[in-house]
């Protein structure tokens, strides 16, 4: 929970909301900027007015994207009780990353694309 605090206010401080205002501004729909997940939806509703403040934005885009993080994690744990296995990679560990993704390069035959 505190991770998505600090990712969001890092989000915000760098510009989420004049990012979705530009968007807004060259033409891009309200129903389009909503389908583009919770960020882009709650700032929409934020400058449409739905929210009154940036501290209401604030609370109700981190409660949502908590509940959200919760459900993924719930979808993940029974997709491992079923027996599927989920290769966790630790936050900033590129190398495990690429170990992986190089493990099954020949099942996705990403090598012979154009």
């Amino acid at each position: 929970r505190q991770r998505i605090g600090d990712r969001l206010k890092q989000r915000l401080e760098m510009g989420l909301i004049n990012e979705v205002r530009g968007l807004r501004n060259q033409g891009v729909s309200w129903e389009r900027l909503e389908s583009l997940g919770l960020e882009y939806r709650f700032v929409s509703e934020f400058l449409q007015g739905k929210i009154k403040s940036e501290n209401d934005l604030f609370q109700k885009l981190h409660s949502a994207i908590n509940q959200f993080a919760k459900r993924q994690m719930t979808w993940f744990r029974r997709m491992e009780r079923k027996g599927i296995i989920i290769h966790w990679i630790p936050e900033g560990d590129f190398g495990r990353a690429i170990e992986l993704l190089k493990g099954i390069e020949w099942k996705l035959d990403l090598k012979n694309t154009s």
